[in-house]
Formats: C-alpha cells, sequence, structure tokens
C-alpha cells in the first residue's frame, strides 16, 4: 500500500456511517502508514478526527493474525477491536466468541474485569459481568408484512448487521430520539 491509497482509505472509511466500506484490518494498516509517514498531529488534523481514535485503529494492527480474521469475518469496529487489543493473547482468545454479540461498552466493561481481577481466570471474570453488567430484556413478537419483513433483511445485510441488531437500532433511535 502507497501514501494515495492509504489517504483514499481512510478519506472513505474515517467520517460517516460505523458501516465502513474497507475492512477494519486495512484502514488500521493505512493508519499505521499515514502515522509513520506524517505523524498523528498531522494525520489528525488532516482528516478531522481525534489523535486518540487514530491511536485506537493503530492497535488493531498489532493484534494476531486470529483476531485480525475475526474482526473481518463478523466486523467488529474500532472501539470493540481496541478494547480486544488490551488483552494479552491467550485471555483475548478466550474471549473472542462471546464479544461478537456485546456492545462496545459491555467489551469495555469485560475487558476492565479481566485486566482487574489477574487472579482471575477468563470465565470467572465473565460470570462476574454477567451478574454485574447483564441487561434485563423484554422479548416482543412482531407480526411484519412479508415485503417489510424482507426489506429490513436487505437494509440490515447491506449494512452488514443482523436484522434483529438493525431493528432494535431502529426502534431505539426512534424511542430516545
Amino acid at each position: 500500500m502507497n501514501e494515495k491509497q492509504a489517504t483514499a482509505i481512510l478519506m472513505g472509511n474515517l467520517k460517516g456511517s460505523k458501516n465502513k466500506p474497507t475492512n477494519l484490518v486495512e484502514i488500521s494498516n493505512a493508519c499505521n502508514l499515514l502515522v509513520k509517514n506524517w505523524g498523528i498531529k498531522e494525520v489528525s488534523r488532516f482528516f478531522g478526527v481525534s489523535q486518540y481514535m487514530l491511536r485506537q485503529i493503530e492497535k488493531i494492527n498489532h493484534l494476531d493474525t486470529d483476531t485480525k480474521k475475526f474482526i473481518q469475518k463478523h466486523h467488529l469496529g474500532i472501539e470493540k477491536s481496541y478494547h480486544l487489543w488490551r488483552l494479552d493473547e491467550a485471555k483475548r482468545k478466550e474471549v473472542l466468541p462471546f464479544v461478537r454479540n456485546l456492545s462496545s461498552e459491555d467489551v469495555r466493561n469485560l475487558v476492565y474485569l479481566i485486566i482487574h481481577e489477574p487472579k482471575k481466570s477468563v470465565k470467572e471474570c465473565m460470570k462476574i459481568f454477567e451478574e454485574k453488567y447483564a441487561k434485563e430484556s423484554t422479548v416482543m413478537v412482531l407480526a411484519l408484512p412479508t415485503d417489510l419483513a424482507k426489506r429490513l433483511q436487505q437494509i440490515s445485510k447491506e449494512k452488514k448487521m443482523k436484522s434483529v441488531q438493525y431493528v432494535k437500532n431502529l426502534i431505539e433511535v426512534a424511542c430516545y430520539e
């Protein structure tokens, strides 16, 4: 990757939708190249993003190959990926199967627990996490016309989200904004 390609990747991915057209590992590679060549202050100024965000993106490049593949396959975001970086490789591999369905805030809380309870196993920390941070949910069944259900599935697929998560996000926006 050259500087021109890296600039194009970051221009197309640092602003706007959370669902990026380029995978996060490529974004991290582009970010690392430009930070190395320009310095973090200049990259931050040029793209209008915080240095903190750039540092988070940079850390993704330092993850092991299996974690990078997991991030690409499950479309994990910057925040979740950064929090995974904070764990050592053995603990990260134990946690990976569970983070996919957690929010960024939940991943942050789980990683915090694991880091601050070094004598406890990951399984013990996950149990504490479940007890301390588990959110109560109510299941609702919605009967939707077939064409509407298909459209929701199509849009969620385009956004690389599960249909249930996409609908939940729509409802949250409608109720809380």
